[in-house]
């Protein structure tokens, strides 16, 4: 079997690893969270789906994409995930050739290896947002610009162009990676011919061309970050270690990779006969920390010079070129024989402590079967905050939820009435059975006087039930 073969019979079974890793709980947790937004918005018309990015966190380009896959497939929870399983899919072969390229087969699979099995990594394949689509245009990223600057490839600048670009149009990150990468071209700049680097400048210049229609929503967001902030916290010094051990399926995972790491590293100083660690720190590795630190520990520093943007999913492309580390690392401590024998064994701490069904925290859909069972056509349901109504009306009615032109009136048709607090409510024809969904109020907006108003309008509390996420459900009468 010649090695071209062999190589895509291992690409392909990896490939195989992943679907079914993911295919099979692709909807075993409810649609929540921030999904039910992103469906809700990128279902509606091009035209009114384009107008609500003047006041939107993201920027287009995952929206646009789902709009039309859910023109095809349609608002289920298979049907919007699977655009995201697609990018985390697409990510593999990237990220296996260019570590087989790097550092070999055996590293190429154990990294692969880790992808799957990471549970960050494993979550946001499977979840209808813009997070593996990041990763993957990261992966690109990371394979074009080491192209670049290590092999002289022309063509490679104008992917690594394409990759920077649409990376812009889907997370406004996407500017600070794009940072680190000026940052890792400087340090690698003896590297690069005058000629590739003219190549560079002119593909910068097309991509700010490319970016022209984003700047202006980049501009509308960066103005509302300076005079609103931002709801992402400072971070404390804790999270520097702390993400690092969520990216590694938790500190008992990490520890024994360390721990792995160490038995190599003391068997490489006893064991063998010349211990020398310079010539372990190639280009390539080098490469590869620059890409991670840069952007890890420097998205940590803007966060208190600037705007706080220190937050796991924020930092999810980190997860490639650290996880390329680690196993590249450890390669490099063995020698030939042992690294064919013993790399695999870097992957059991993580398959351990991997959760094959990832878990959001949330239970909507329990939530609508309560009020299902104990609600009349003649209830009113009061939801706080305003943004729940979404995950509500997803697992509530589906066709409701998809008739967004009609969705104001039928929310009151339905006696649905999204509001902040007591006040809000004052102004609301309540039915005289009531439903009040109070979906962590504490926390974002205090004590939002609902409850108090309730029962200050003489309705009994009858019922409540708790549910994931803090949320409780109260079920008033006259």
């Amino acid at each position: 079997m010649s090695l071209f073969v062999r190589n895509n019979i291992i690409l392909l079974s990896l490939i195989g690893l992943f679907l079914l890793v993911n295919v099979l709980v692709i909807e075993s947790f409810p649609i929540a969270l921030d999904e039910p937004f992103s469906i809700f918005y990128a279902q509606q018309n091009l035209g009114d789906l384009l107008e609500m990015f003047k006041g939107e966190n993201n920027p287009p380009l995952h929206f646009v994409l789902l709009h039309f896959w859910i023109k095809i497939f349609g608002i289920s929870a298979f049907a919007v995930r699977s655009l995201s399983l697609v990018f985390a899919l697409l990510t593999i072969p990237v990220v296996y050739n260019f570590v087989k390229k790097i550092a070999g087969r055996n590293s190429s699979i154990v990294t692969v290896v880790f992808f799957v099995f990471s549970n960050f990594l494993h979550y946001h394949s499977i979840e209808a947002r813009t997070y593996s689509l990041l990763f993957f245009l990261y992966s690109i990223v990371l394979s074009s610009l080491y192209s670049v600057i290590f092999e002289g490839r022309r063509k490679s600048i104008y992917v690594l162009m394409l990759g920077n670009l649409f990376l812009l149009y889907s997370h406004y990150i996407s500017v600070l990676i794009i940072l680190t990468e000026f940052i890792v071209i400087l340090v690698f700049i003896r590297k690069l011919k005058i000629s590739l680097l003219k190549d560079l400048v002119l593909s910068v210049f097309l991509m700010v061309v490319g970016y022209i229609p984003g700047i202006y929503l980049l501009f509308i967001r960066l103005n509302d970050v300076n005079s609103n902030g931002t709801w992402v916290p400072l971070p404390e010094f804790s999270e520097l270690y702390g993400n690092i051990l969520r990216f590694m399926n938790g500190k008992f995972s990490f520890i024994g990779i360390c721990l792995i790491f160490v038995v190599l590293l003391f068997y490489r100083r006893f064991r063998l006969t010349k211990f020398n660690l310079i010539p372990l720190v190639k280009e390539s590795r080098l490469y590869i920390l620059l890409m991670f630190a840069s952007s890890y520990f420097g998205m940590f520093i803007f966060s208190y010079l600037f705007e706080p943007v220190f937050l796991d999913r924020y930092l999810i492309f980190t997860n490639i070129p650290l996880i390329i580390l680690v196993v590249v690392l450890c390669q490099d401590l063995m020698n030939d024989v042992l690294s064919k024998r013993f790399l695999f064994i870097l992957c059991l701490p993580l398959i351990t402590f991997f959760d094959f069904i990832p878990d959001n925290n949330r239970n909507p859909d329990n939530l609508v079967e309560w009020i299902h069972n104990k609600s009349n056509e003649k209830s009113s349901i009061v939801i706080s905050p305003p943004y729940f109504q979404y995950t509500f009306l997803y697992h509530f009615d589906r066709t409701l939820f998809s008739n967004y032109n009609n969705l104001e009136g039928l929310k009151f048709l339905n006696n649905i009435h999204p509001c902040y607090n007591g006040i809000e409510l004052k102004n609301i024809d309540l039915n005289k059975s009531v439903f009040y969904i109070d979906m962590d109020t504490r926390f974002t907006l205090g004590d939002n006087t609902i409850k108090s108003s309730l029962i200050g309008d003489a309705y009994e509390l009858i019922d409540s039930s708790i549910f994931k996420g803090d949320a409780i459900v109260y079920y008033f009468k006259l």
